[in-house]
């Protein structure tokens, strides 16, 4: 049931940001900007009942983001920390539920280069803004920005208790904790300990009254907890070293050579916040990006070569593609006055640096993909914010723009894909509300909803099986769903959960030589899979009308037999693992009565396809 709570003089509402509990169980409630209307931040209001709320203090200047603190022993002593409009954050108590002004306190002066006395978030209040009172002692306050610091005086000093990185002038004698505080909670019987929430995921303090001097007291805690945010992937095309490299929210860009299932052991490639990646087909160099438009070429494995782009324009996660036939990068490097791409040409070379637009362009680029199909050339797709798609012609010259937008295109565009040909084009969007998934075999000229019966969930990848084109996959906000029948004119949907759980998915990157997709996710890490020739589900049992018989199922000697009712002739056999890889293809002539098949496989339990006209067929094994 909705709570209503005053509204502002011009009639906006507020927006809840923060919510405690009293001492005496009232409910405290902090707002922040509204972000229809740009107003309502700052308001602190109370309720004994969860019904009427009254407004109790407002902080003039104040806007995005506003945190509150209450003693668990005393109903009105309550702490809060804002950002402000005139100076970047301001802290101040009451210890008279408001009833006369608050106090404002001192702020902590992080120790680290380029964090100012004055804002220990370093301009990052709307994000990284944390504060917590302990609840045996409310002169004990914890505050968090970039870094985390304590006060036992009620925030009259403070002492610095974590640092995010070695040197950089911190103190060497503090724990290390990664950057962007968001939440520190105490342990109910010994509040000396806790754990901090953080953008590298959880640490643990053994002592916080000792964080202030020892570089032991704190200490992370992510043994099997995978978190790891991640913008996008790529995969290398080499099978013999798989190559894995993916872009995460504040951690960096990481590559992993000879990656297996179960390893999570990454090098760093790059620190910061790691975005759009790219790994050459060839495996000449790869390319990795930071937020907005800064873009370095490296080795395939690591190694720094070059800057091809440093540009503050583009979005936080900016799209972007690259035509690894002619080396060529596209990226958005939109402003707030002009709409339009940046191409950089010989990638691994000088790379010369230019920009694309036309009259045509009147949102950003959202997502590129270039056309697979055309290799001599570079025919560049472009999705936007208002939902145009383009198809830009002679991309690495002077394009030619061809709008090919659906009528009934609605949002901003997540996804551009192609099936078996460059006019069969995939296009998803993210937004709610709308038609997500969209199909066309003509070049745009018309467009066929694909959606089906999928839910109102946002969309943020797509990819054709290239060896089943009626087999069709998605990224989305409760992970990656599938469908055996794109083709019909309302596919039926279905989510694979073999292994993924409900996480956003932001991407999939293919390595065509054997068909294994990975996906990034952001929040549970990387995983891998392959298409194969059979629908997604290879554990079917298709025994029925089939006339096939495989035996034994318990293989000892290396042989299959395959017993049919009739001559079948030429057949194709494959054979997967439990995680869904083809460990054996072969082709065959099956005749009626039995048909011996060699088959030579280590120890485990393997599924056998059969598949000829009309005909598909599996049966479960044991080999020993």
């Amino acid at each position: 049931t909705q709570v209503t709570l005053p509204t502002l003089a011009n009639g906006h509402p507020y927006m809840p940001n923060d919510i405690e509990i009293g001492a005496d169980n009232k409910i405290w409630i902090a707002t922040t900007n509204s972000a229809s209307y740009e107003d309502g931040g700052g308001a602190i209001f109370a309720s004994s009942d969860g019904v009427n709320f009254e407004l109790k203090y407002t902080v003039q200047g104040g806007g995005k983001r506003t945190e509150i603190a209450v003693s668990a022993t005393d109903p009105d002593k309550i702490y809060v920390l804002t950002d402000h409009n005139a100076v970047p954050v301001i802290i101040f108590k009451t210890e008279n539920g408001f009833a006369t002004n608050p106090t404002s306190m001192s702020l902590p002066n992080d120790a680290d280069f380029n964090i100012p006395s004055n804002d220990f978030t370093r301009g990052q209040a709307w994000y990284d803004l944390m504060i917590a009172v302990d609840p045996s002692d409310d002169d004990i306050v914890y505050v968090g920005g970039v870094d985390a610091f304590r006060s036992s005086d009620g925030g009259n000093t403070w002492q610095q208790i974590s640092k995010w990185t070695s040197g950089n002038g911190q103190p060497g004698n503090i724990s290390f904790v990664h950057a962007d505080q968001h939440e520190l909670v105490f342990n109910p019987e010994d509040p000396d300990k806790g754990v901090m929430v953080t953008d590298g995921g959880v640490f643990y303090a053994s002592s916080f009254e000792s964080s202030v001097s020892s570089p032991s007291a704190i200490n992370a805690r992510k043994w099997d907890y995978n978190t790891t945010q991640f913008y996008n992937a790529a995969i290398g095309q080499d099978t013999n070293n798989e190559i894995l490299m993916a872009g995460a929210q504040d951690n960096g860009t990481f590559v992993k050579s000879h990656a297996a299932p179960g390893t999570n052991i990454f090098s760093s490639m790059q620190g910061g916040d790691g975005m759009r990646c790219f790994i050459d087909k060839d495996g000449q160099y790869s390319i990795a990006s930071f937020p907005n438009n800064y873009f370095n070429r490296y080795g395939v494995s690591g190694g720094y070569q070059a800057s091809l782009l440093a540009e503050s324009n583009g979005f936080f996660d900016n799209p972007a593609d690259l035509d690894d036939n002619l080396d060529i990068l596209y990226t958005n490097a939109s402003t707030s006055s002009e709409n339009r791409i940046s191409r950089v040409l010989d990638v691994n070379g000088s790379h010369p640096k230019s920009y694309l637009t036309d009259d045509l362009l009147l949102g950003q680029p959202t997502a590129f993909k270039v056309s697979p199909y055309t290799t001599t050339s570079s025919t560049l797709f472009v999705g936007t914010t208002r939902g145009n798609l383009f198809r830009l012609d002679h991309a690495e010259g002077t394009p030619v723009w061809n709008k090919i937008t659906g009528p009934d295109f609605f949002g901003s565009i997540s996804a551009i894909n192609f099936g078996a040909n460059e006019d069969e084009i995939m296009v998803t969007f993210h937004n709610y509300g709308v038609q997500s998934i969209w199909f066309t075999d003509d070049g745009g000229l018309t467009w066929q909803d694909k959606e089906g019966d999928f839910p109102d969930i946002p969309v943020k990848a797509i990819m054709m099986n290239p060896l089943l084109n009626n087999e069709v996959i998605i990224g989305t906000n409760l992970g990656v769903w599938y469908t055996k029948n794109f083709n019909d004119s309302n596919p039926h949907w279905m989510q694979a959960q073999n292994g993924m759980q409900n996480v956003k998915v932001t991407g999939f990157d293919l390595r065509t030589s054997d068909n294994k997709v990975v996906a990034a996710t952001y929040g549970r890490g990387l995983f891998t899979g392959y298409f194969t020739q059979y629908p997604a589900g290879i554990t079917e049992q298709n025994q029925a009308d089939s006339g096939i018989k495989i035996f034994p199922s318990l293989v000892t000697n290396g042989i299959l037999h395959v017993q049919t009712d009739k001559n079948i002739g030429k057949t194709q056999i494959h054979i997967f693992d439990l995680q869904g890889k083809m460990i054996l293809s072969k082709s065959v002539v099956l005749n009626q009565n039995t048909n011996t098949i060699p088959i030579h496989l280590h120890a485990g339990i393997y599924f056998v396809n059969i598949h000829a006209e009309n005909i598909s067929f599996s049966q479960k094994i044991i080999v020993e």
